[in-house]
């Protein structure tokens, strides 16, 4: 069933209720969850999530409301709610709904006809046999958390200017925390995830496997003293570190605010030259791909950071219009609230040189792989615990490490970077990463 009459009826009733401009965002889904804790399965559920989100300007005064229903009645009555509110709203010259800018692209792989039949019985058996291979790997292994999930969803955006964009989307995941514990020794704690757009995309049982090995290779953590040196980042620690504060600082509304570090830098270095950021939302199967964004405007792919030059920020229309740009298609958000801004596929370019051989150039530092603590989203300073992570002596891994922290400045952290590996994988938000290699990085231990 498609969702645009639904969509293309509640902007009508936005118009006559006597809005100048009006969007109606419609969603339609399900999502099927299992839930582990302490080393068992702790709860499974399905729940749908239907709702309709409005968007109406009047005399560039913004009101908005939603409800959690796809019934015409309660639509109209949410359509009224957002036309009174934008009436009585401060006006704001920026408030125009976008133009439709080109036709919404084909991206194949991004729905699995199979989401449509996946049932609770089928997550249990995914989750059950994640456990029992994480547990065959040795009795010392302790389960902390994880599940699987499994969703499919529709959605549809109409707007007054002629923008109208519908598709249908299916996403499949599952995760596993895990430490080992020998005695009084206990391992740090590890992490594992896998997600895709299509049921067979996803293989719990390594993912159960690989979690429970690095818990074990984790046993054994000491104290180390307090040192200066080089800090290697696992693709999850890239993600804490550095993805998320540069996603920070390259939001428009960021900019446009004062609170990034990046306002003005376009066009100038940023970082390394060896640190190239792509976002590209029209990947084939990419778990963030999207054929238009929450405006339906089709994003954008573009290199947010190239060789270390700052070249773009995220807009949706609203700051693009405040800076008199078009929108690069990054709105973002769900029907519940106006569309915000983020990002789709992110990806830090892998570089030239084995991981093998950036660890052996370091002569005393630190492989993060998993990190507490975020960054300081507009000034970058940071200072967060290494949960996961080993000491590097003259080019080899030695053992791993605890009650360690790293501490510094994001900004500053990223022109310091002197390595970016061949490989690379997913971390959990999306970010495809290698590792990175940064030097003159403050690390305490005892």
């Amino acid at each position: 069933m498609s969702l645009l009459p639904i969509a293309e009826n509640g902007v009508a009733a936005c118009l006559k209720a006597g809005a100048d401009e009006a969007e109606v965002y419609v969603t339609r889904g399900f999502e099927i969850g299992v839930s582990v804790e302490a080393g068992s399965i702790k709860s499974a559920s399905q729940q749908t999530a239907d709702g309709v989100g409005i968007r109406a300007f009047k005399n560039t005064g913004l009101g908005f409301a939603y409800v959690n229903s796809l019934d015409e009645g309660r639509v109209k009555e949410a359509a009224a709610r957002a036309v009174s509110l934008a009436k009585v709203s401060p006006s704001d010259e920026n408030n125009v709904m976008p133009e439709p800018s080109r036709p919404a692209p084909k991206i194949e792989g991004l729905y699995d006809a199979a989401a449509e039949t996946f049932e609770v019985g089928a997550a249990l058996r995914q989750v059950h046999d994640m456990l029992k291979a994480a547990h065959g790997v040795d009795p010392r292994v302790a389960i902390e958390g994880g599940g699987f999930s499994a969703s499919a969803s529709s959605r549809a955006v109409v707007n007054s200017k002629g923008v109208k964009a519908e598709d249908s989307q299916s996403l499949f995941s599952c995760l596993l925390v895990a430490l080992a514990r020998d005695g009084e020794d206990v391992s740090c704690m590890t992490f594992e995830f896998e997600d895709a757009r299509n049921a067979k995309g996803i293989n719990a049982v390594n993912v159960g496997l690989s979690a429970a090995k690095q818990a074990v290779e984790s046993l054994g953590t000491k104290k180390i003293a307090s040192f200066k040196g080089t800090v290697v980042l696992h693709p999850f620690a890239v993600e804490t570190l550095l993805a998320a504060w540069l996603l920070s600082a390259s939001d428009a509304g960021n900019v446009q605010k004062g609170m990034s570090k990046w306002a003005g830098k376009i066009g100038t270095q940023v970082a390394s030259s060896l640190f190239t950021v792509e976002d590209d939302g029209l990947l084939a199967g990419g778990t963030a791909s999207t054929p238009f964004d929450r405006e339906g405007i089709p994003p954008a792919p573009m290199k947010l950071v190239n060789c270390g030059i700052l070249e773009n920020y995220f807009f949706n229309s609203y700051t693009a219009r405040k800076d008199k740009k078009t929108s690069n298609g990054h709105a973002a958000g769900g029907m519940r609230q106006v569309p915000g801004i983020g990002p789709t596929n992110v990806r830090i370019l892998p570089g030239p040189m084995p991981l093998q051989k950036m660890l052996a150039d370091v002569r005393r530092g630190v492989l993060v792989t998993r990190l507490a603590g975020w960054p300081n989203t507009v000034t970058g300073d940071f200072s967060g615990v290494v949960k996961g992570g080993f000491l590097i002596e003259n080019g080899a891994i030695s053992v791993p490490v605890t009650e360690t922290l790293i501490s510094g400045n994001v900004a500053e952290f990223l022109g310091r970077i002197s390595g970016v590996s061949q490989e690379s994988r997913k971390a959990d938000s999306g970010l495809t990463s290698p590792y990175v290699r940064i030097d003159d990085v403050s690390i305490t231990g005892r």
